[in-house]
């Protein structure tokens, strides 16, 4: 594949990012994408990060998160509470998909953004944001202590 067919076909994941739609709707009743889904996430990784008392690589995260949608757009995005058939092939699809991004987009990029992708789902980066995340018993899923918290049940003053 040509540099030029790369850079396209990375292009076409792009649009599956607007054309994937997610089973959840906006506060105008519209059903959301998995591009505004990113973009939403993607501004709450920017914004909060100067609030923190501990640093959180951003272009780190920002990889992430557009991994993360790159699969959902590839894979579909199945619904949490889906129980059937969708929710059975998931992890075929998802594995699927980062392959078909490792390809799409090659080089260091299309090596990265799989591995990158796998981090996020294992939500277990390793890094500092760690710490503030507690997986509920049971259900292997990290979540925030508390609104507007950080682990330790203190907001940071501004």
């Amino acid at each position: 594949m040509t540099e030029a067919e790369r850079v396209l076909a990375a292009l076409r994941l792009c649009e599956g990012l607007k054309m994937e739609v997610r089973p959840s709707w906006l506060s105008d009743g519209h059903q959301e994408s998995v591009a505004e889904h990113t973009g939403q996430l993607a501004v709450t990784a920017v914004l909060p990060p100067c609030h923190l008392l501990t640093p959180v690589d951003v272009g780190r995260t920002l990889t992430m998160i557009l991994a993360h949608g790159f699969v959902r757009a590839e894979a579909g995005d199945v619904p949490v509470l889906e129980t059937g058939e969708a929710r059975r092939r998931k992890p075929e699809r998802e594995r699927a998909a980062t392959e078909t991004i490792r390809r799409a987009v090659g080089g260091e990029a299309g090596q990265e953004l799989p591995e990158h992708w796998h981090e996020f789902e294992a939500r277990d980066s390793g890094g500092p944001l760690r710490r503030h995340l507690r997986s509920p018993r049971g259900t292997g899923a990290a979540q925030p202590r508390g609104p507007g918290t950080l682990g330790s049940g203190r907001v940071r003053p501004r």
